[in-house]
């Protein structure tokens, strides 16, 4: 389960930022008409080529951007600029046991919510930059048709406020049950010290 999260992660993140950098490019080029390529009586012949190379190019899109946006990624670079900067491990010392100490379930709840995490903090750095790059796609090309600049803004921003809202109690829920996995597996583990006495 923990894979298939994983590349559906990527998979979206990828999608949402190459939209981004197709309406960014069209938008600079002056192209608005993109209905033109579909009214193509050839298009049939070509979906399946483009779908080949749209996947690839989003799961790619999608490790780069997981990597970026890594925590740990930062790190380096404020540790590059701030030498007296610490990175609190106590969160990866609490995961590292829970995932040697755990039970499968706990190990793949806990996998669940991180990918939860990852996808909600990355929608929420991403969804702007589409909805920037879409509104000036479609502003640009119509300006009689600016309501529809407005509603694509209003959209992507009531989708960042979701985004927002989820990854804080995704953030919640994740400390929450590290915590709780952590205090419970080590009662556990002195209770059974305790019996082999």
């Amino acid at each position: 389960m923990g894979t298939t999260l994983l590349l559906s992660e990527f998979l979206v993140t990828g999608l949402i930022s190459l939209f981004s950098i197709f309406f960014a490019v069209l938008s600079f080029f002056n192209n608005y008409d993109v209905t033109t390529c579909f009214r193509s009586n050839d298009i049939d012949k070509y979906i399946t080529l483009i779908a080949f190379i749209i996947l690839p190019l989003s799961y790619i899109l999608g490790v780069c951007l997981y990597r970026f946006l890594s925590p740990d990624t930062w790190s380096v670079f404020i540790k590059f600029f701030n030498k007296n900067h610490r990175v609190d491990r106590e969160e990866d010392k609490k995961l590292i046991f829970v995932y040697q100490n755990g039970s499968d379930n706990l190990v793949k709840r806990v996998e669940y919510i991180q990918n939860l995490l990852r996808l909600f903090r990355n929608s929420l750095l991403i969804t702007p930059l589409f909805g920037i790059s879409f509104t000036c796609w479609i502003t640009k090309g119509w300006l009689d048709n600016w309501k529809a600049g407005v509603l694509s803004l209003m959209i992507c921003l009531v989708v960042f406020c979701l985004s927002a809202i989820n990854w804080l109690g995704a953030t919640r829920e994740f400390s929450y049950t590290l915590d709780r996995a952590t205090s419970l597996l080590t009662e556990k583990m002195k209770s059974n010290s305790q019996n082999t006495i």
